[in-house]
């Protein structure tokens, strides 16, 4: 909904800004717009800057969309002071080509949040540089042999991880079940919030079972 609401926005703005440098028009009373620019720059800058840090801290597309918003106030005030200064009889048509380059910026930043947004209501495999982190994260442990059939799966934020652990068949079962705790909690630190499955296989079921897999 709210990359809706800025390509509504955007959309307006083109338009606007497609009629203003047709037919432009004389700026007047540019002390006040100058004043209520530079107070609006400054409020705005400092709610963008707060919001880059939660987005980072938590990845949240809604306020990743919310701060799209707000980062085009903040360009549409620097264009406006420029557009002020610009119509003042260096380029009368400023106001109407700075809309349209923020309309532009706008069209270009929704369609990043709604690829983003449908990316992470539909489910899918985790990356190449993260599956190879978890191959990295099992193989690291003294008594981890191998693993087989690493099944992943992202599901909005939550990571789901499926996989077969190789361990020496002299191990009992309370010794590979530490065992696999211990993987199961690194793993866990490394990518969480997630879910971790894992079955033990000892080595000597390995190759039957991946021949049966291969057949």
């Amino acid at each position: 909904m709210q990359a809706a609401f800025v390509l509504g926005s955007a959309t307006l703005l083109i338009f606007n800004g497609v009629d203003r440098v047709l037919h432009p028009r004389v700026i007047v009373q540019s002390d006040i717009a100058i004043a209520v620019s530079i107070i609006a720059i400054a409020l705005t800058l400092f709610l963008v800057v707060f919001q880059r840090y939660v987005i980072k801290r938590t990845s949240s597309i809604v306020i990743s969309a919310d701060a799209l918003h707000y980062q085009s106030d903040l360009l549409l005030n620097l264009g406006v002071l420029f557009a002020i200064y610009l119509s003042q009889g260096i380029w009368l048509q400023a106001d109407g080509a700075f809309t349209v380059a923020v309309g532009l910026y706008l069209l270009f930043g929704a369609g990043q949040i709604i690829y983003q947004s449908v990316f992470q209501l539909m489910d899918h495999e985790l990356s190449e540089e993260e599956v190879t982190q978890i191959r990295s994260i099992v193989l690291s442990h003294d008594y981890a042999l191998g693993l087989h059939e690493l099944r992943t799966r992202q599901s909005g934020v939550y990571r789901f991880i499926q996989f077969h652990l190789e361990l020496d068949n002299s191990l009992s079962l309370l010794e590979a079940h530490s065992i696999g705790d211990d993987i199961e909690a690194e793993i866990c630190q490394s990518f969480a919030p997630c879910e971790v499955f894992i079955h033990h296989d000892p080595s000597a079921v390995v190759a039957e079972e991946l021949k049966t897999e291969q057949a």
